[in-house]
């Protein structure tokens, strides 16, 4: 018979350092008693060793048997008794690695405590309660992480006071229903904004409970001036709810993020400028044309904070940030910051190939703008596996052929309707290929327009302003202006 368990899976799921940390589990008459304690050993290097083979040719139990006890007559289910039980001391190995983690340091103190109390040792208990306490006030922030570990420290407090309770005091109960309240609210909202956040990409369903949580909230005062970060929280929170934020709600959230950020963490920081960008974007995108400066301005500082390079990856950039970091600082006409920003980050771009793709296309954009057209050219790559990356390829292509009025314009421009109208089909988005048809359509529209027509040019004016989303708007603009 054929071992097909989710033994395998887990033994699959531990890495060189891990099985070795397993395998000393293993040998701790601790955790591994009994009789069988040697074999079950045993088994766990056999299945390491038949890990490898996991394209389906598993280790047959009969084998396993011969291997665990040479000579033996078979033994009906004995293998299946070991798989059993090695299954269970994995799972307890798993848990322990988690449990012990340096994040959990926190609960293992109270967990401690509450193994010496168990023990008759109430002063140690007590003096291990005031070391928490003198901890959780050095903690620079008060955010969610901050408010739970106090709950749970005051808690403790309330359940030891209540064991000689001498009817004099609350308790402790003010303390823990404080802190569990700010725990409450920060993890509350932040989960609601998460939930708005998911609403604006995606058609939800909003449940009676949902719609109650979002329409009937209640935050005291007091507690906006206890925490930075629930404070922030909580104005997002409002801003996400409004259909149409205005430029005075971005101001006074960047104004209150800027007060009260060497209060918050880093990651936290990160992700609430985060926030700060996309809506800044949003804002752009209907009609407040003058926050590109802002945004400008928003990204070089959180760049150069660290904010945004890639969690794991050292000093690297994804793809779509170093885009958007040229694109937006090629809008303000910022080139020189745009050239130096791409020369320092010419091989920082995260899964770039070899030959540099993602900086040559994004270096072509920048001597696009710069009006060196022909260099350009040489720049951009034939094709990208990434989307974003292949079309705006495409289409700066074909705008350098348009400046050039080079005869290989009209060419481009067939490839591209066709790529676009059947080829796509099964990879981009009905978006994304509105957005780039809709540039084919008004372009072609332009070059069939009759020079000095301003009728005609004033009407492609109208439309293309009247599409917000098409692809290279600006520019489509800028070259139906020349002509009026």
């Amino acid at each position: 018979m054929v071992v097909k368990t989710s033994l395998f899976e887990l033994i699959l799921a531990l890495d060189t350092e891990e099985q070795k940390k397993f395998a000393s589990f293993l040998a701790s008459p601790y955790f591994n008693k009994g009789k069988s304690a040697p074999e079950l050993s045993q088994l766990f290097q056999i299945l390491v060793k038949y890990k490898i083979k996991e394209e389906g040719n598993s280790l047959d139990k009969d084998a396993m048997f011969r291997a665990l006890f040479p000579g033996m007559p078979l033994v009906a289910g004995k293998v299946d008794k070991l798989l059993v039980e090695l299954n269970r001391l994995i799972r307890s190995f798993l848990m322990a690695q988690r449990y012990f983690r340096p994040e959990n340091e926190f609960q293992q103190h109270l967990d401690l405590g509450a193994a010496l109390l168990e023990k008759g040792f109430e002063d140690r208990y007590r003096q291990l309660l005031a070391n928490l306490q003198a901890l959780q006030q050095d903690s620079p922030w008060r955010n969610e992480d901050f408010f739970e570990k106090q709950f749970r420290l005051e808690f403790a407090t309330y359940e030891y006071e209540s064991l000689y309770n001498k009817q004099k005091d609350d308790l402790n109960i003010s303390n823990v229903i404080h802190n569990l309240d700010l725990y409450y609210h920060l993890h509350r909202l932040e989960r609601l904004n998460h939930f708005l956040l998911q609403r604006k990409v995606a058609n939800l369903a909003t449940s009676d409970g949902i719609e109650f949580a979002l329409n009937h909230y209640f935050l005291p005062e007091q507690y906006l001036q206890e925490s930075s970060e629930l404070l922030i929280t909580y104005k997002i929170f409002l801003l996400l709810q409004k259909t149409d934020p205005t430029v005075e709600d971005f101001q006074e959230l960047e104004g209150i993020l800027k007060e009260n950020e060497h209060r918050i963490s880093k990651g936290k920081l990160e992700q609430f400028y985060v926030f700060l960008r996309n809506t800044c974007v949003l804002l752009i995108n209907s009609g407040s044309e003058d926050l590109w400066g802002t945004l400008h301005r928003l990204q070089q500082d959180n760049l150069a904070r660290g904010y945004l390079y890639l969690s794991g990856h050292q000093g690297q950039l994804s793809p779509s940030t170093v885009l958007n970091l040229v694109n937006v600082g090629l809008y303000v006409q910022n080139y020189d910051w745009v050239r130096a920003f791409l020369e320092t980050h010419k091989e920082r771009i995260q899964g770039d190939n070899e030959s540099l793709d993602f900086y040559r296309l994004n270096s072509a954009c920048h001597l696009f703008a710069s009006g060196q057209y022909r260099q350009a050219l040489d720049h951009i790559p034939a094709a990208s596996g990434f989307v974003d990356y292949h079309l705006m390829a495409r289409r700066l292509e074909i705008k350098c052929y348009y400046e050039l009025k080079d005869d290989l314009l009209q060419y481009k421009l067939d490839a591209f309707r066709m790529y676009i109208s059947r080829t796509s089909q099964k990879f981009l988005s009905g978006i994304l290929r509105s957005q780039n048809a809709d540039f084919i359509n008004l372009l072609v529209q332009i070059l069939q327009s009759a020079p000095g027509d301003k009728d005609r040019f004033q009407r492609l004016q109208a439309r293309i302003s009247g599409k917000k989303g098409v692809a290279e708007r600006r520019w489509l603009l800028e070259k139906v202006a020349e002509e009026l």
